[in-house]
């Protein structure tokens, strides 16, 4: 398959002479191609993206306190996902993303940089499992795991680094006929972790845990 689209963000301020700023735009290219071997319930798909954010914040060469909009932010990369029915009640899902985020055009110095904030590598699995008969039958739960490639503190990489890291996530659930009853955590093990973005420091969210209740009629 291919695919372009569009897309606009609102972005908050007003320039030196107080005019509001115009939203960022950006376009997207993707190709890719997904597969399902034959006789079996799982699917892979692989895909090839191309983003570039125009109309991006930066220093004003005229006057440093105010910004411009003559930024561009470049992202390429892939993404693979795997989705698997492995036995009767048991669903796998597995995913990889590698993206070259490059800031493009910017009057701060930090040109050739990859963005604050922006991991090179992400991934993810997860497996979940449904009694599918018996007096247990809708009963189930799912476990998995985030990863979180390492990140810069600021657009000009001089900031601390932000490590890699990865979180464990759970889930219980139990359906009967209309009804559905979950129990999802995420960051399992309210594992402590520091993200530094754009200068600034603040912990990594520690473990949360929220209820659902759903019916469908």
């Amino acid at each position: 398959y291919a695919s372009y689209s569009t897309s606009f963000l609102p972005q908050p301020g007003t320039d030196a002479n107080g005019d509001p700023f115009k939203p960022t735009e950006a376009k997207q290219y993707e190709v890719g191609v997904k597969y399902q071997p034959p006789g079996v319930n799982a699917s892979v798909t692989l895909a090839a993206f191309d983003i570039t954010q125009k109309n991006t914040l930066t220093t004003d060469p005229n006057d440093e306190i105010y910004q411009v909009q003559v930024g561009e932010i470049r992202s390429r990369g892939l993404e693979l996902e795997a989705v698997a029915s492995v036995l009767d009640g048991l669903d796998v899902v597995g995913s990889f993303t590698y993206q070259d985020v490059e800031i493009t055009q910017s009057n701060d110095g930090d040109q050739g940089n990859r963005p604050s904030g922006t991991p090179k590598y992400l991934a993810a699995l997860w497996a979940d499992y449904t009694q599918p008969t018996g007096p247990l039958q809708g009963l189930g739960a799912g476990a998995g795991v985030r990863y979180v490639g390492s990140s810069y503190g600021d657009n000009a990489h001089e900031a601390r680094e932000n490590d890699a890291y990865t979180l464990v996530d759970a889930a219980v659930h139990y359906e009967w006929n209309s009804l559905r009853l979950g129990i999802n955590a995420t960051n399992l093990f309210d594992k402590d972790y520091i993200i530094t973005q754009d200068g600034y420091t603040y912990r990594g969210e520690g473990r949360t845990v929220m209820a659902s209740l759903r019916y469908r009629w």
